[in-house]
């Protein structure tokens, strides 16, 4: 039996909706995905219900698309305290107190 560390368990997609999951996106042309017949970041939108709206004030996951519709990253956010925690793909995961924290840079 193999123990994976926690930081390799997920990356930031997986992570934000607290899974064990590595999720990928066939629109970036860097991944080979399209030889595997499947969309992840559709089936990750799903997975969203279909009430994914940018700027949402009660969102516990908030993702973050690029110019051509690439998802590029995901973040996990708390609505009533506004907290938000971040994993990149091998990383620790970092916490902020606000997004605006989030998005200052360092």
């Amino acid at each position: 039996m193999n123990d994976i560390p926690g930081h390799y368990k997920s990356n930031c997609h997986g992570y934000a909706m607290g899974l064990d999951l590595w999720f990928v996106d066939p629109d970036n042309s860097t991944m080979p995905t399209s030889s595997w017949g499947i969309n992840e970041s559709l089936a990750f939108e799903n997975m969203m219900d279909g009430t994914y709206s940018s700027n949402s004030a009660d969102a516990n996951v908030i993702s973050f698309y690029g110019s051509g519709g690439t998802l590029m990253h995901s973040i996990k956010t708390d609505p009533n305290t506004g907290e938000v925690w971040s994993k990149t793909d091998h990383g620790d995961i970092k916490h902020y107190v606000s997004i605006q924290d989030y998005y200052t840079l360092p």
